[in-house]
């Protein structure tokens, strides 16, 4: 499978692929920061993934951002690290996400970036669509997840749709996880898996990270 992806760290714009069916096969990847798919039918087969590229978190107010360590908050609360207590707090929107997640603290992992899908016909999940944060390094928090907002006619499929926060390293917490909403018409037995875990921390002394909403 091939790659289609935009290698700016650009959170302005977004990246917009529009046709009448987007089909990512085994193998193949579609990325970018800020990721919109609208037209008609979507599939991600299995092995498919589909996901929004880690953001420098250059949006993201300080008090959602993981100091000294702590993780990145965004659908919920970072976890606070051995050093600091000042974690990352929850941003953003329950039913309409739209935003990045947000980095950890110290050698931080970054957030998550933005997956829009509006279509107008059937989404079949398969493989993976997701909006991962980075795991810390250096003792670092995670960072959170982020965002992944779905208007769709009709859901299938058995894969995994997911805005994890990263987890912390060493002393670091974990960051929390993003946000996901799906709005559609009928469900064709979609038996696959949604997920906004918060990262873990490993240290006896730090926090995981808050879950996020779905």
């Amino acid at each position: 499978g091939g790659e289609v992806r935009h290698y700016e760290q650009d959170t302005d714009h977004w990246i917009n692929i529009d046709a009448n069916h987007i089909d990512v096969r085994g193998g193949g990847v579609i990325r970018a920061p800020k990721l919109m798919l609208t037209g008609a039918n979507v599939t991600v087969r299995d092995g498919g993934v589909v996901h929004a590229d880690l953001n420098t978190g250059n949006d993201c107010e300080a008090e959602h951002v993981g100091q000294s360590g702590a993780g990145g908050g965004h659908g919920g609360t970072g976890g606070h690290s051995t050093t600091s207590s000042v974690v990352g707090t929850p941003r953003g929107h329950l039913f309409e996400p739209e935003h990045f997640g947000c980095a950890g603290g110290g050698g931080s992992g970054l957030g998550g970036g933005i997956v829009r899908v509006n279509i107008t016909g059937r989404l079949r999940v398969d493989g993976t669509m997701h909006a991962n944060a980075e795991d810390g390094t250096s003792s670092g928090g995670g960072g959170s997840g982020g965002s992944i907002w779905m208007q769709v006619e009709h859901i299938t499929g058995y894969g995994n749709i997911q805005a994890n926060g990263g987890n912390g390293h060493n002393s670091g917490g974990g960051g929390s996880g993003g946000r996901i909403a799906l709005y559609f018409t009928r469900n064709e037995t979609f038996i696959g898996n949604f997920q906004a875990f918060g990262g873990v921390a490993v240290s006896d002394g730090a926090q995981s990270g808050g879950a996020g909403t779905v």
